[in-house]
């Protein structure tokens, strides 16, 4: 007797779309909080008169992983059925 095809959620189902988001969206915000750490730090170091560099990357990095979340939030909460 063949055993049963296993049945593996899609991507393309909402609820498991909604989880992958959530994770996505928890890591996202743990990336953003570790930038703006550092760049704290790195501001704090460097004082008032130099601007390291770095904090230029960063301070990119940490807006393009926002507006990431911005975006997959307003995804996910557009099409949540409305309460």
């Amino acid at each position: 007797m063949p055993c049963p095809p296993s049945v593996e959620p899609s991507a393309a189902d909402p609820e498991v779309r909604a989880k992958l988001d959530y994770e996505k969206n928890l890591s996202d915000v743990a990336r953003v909080a570790q930038l703006a750490k550092e760049i704290r730090e790195e501001l704090e170091r460097a004082g008032q008169s130099v601007v390291p560099a770095s904090l230029v990357a960063k301070s990119e990095e940490m807006a393009k992983v926002s507006k990431r979340i911005h975006d997959r939030l307003k995804t996910t909460y557009a099409s949540a059925p409305k309460r």
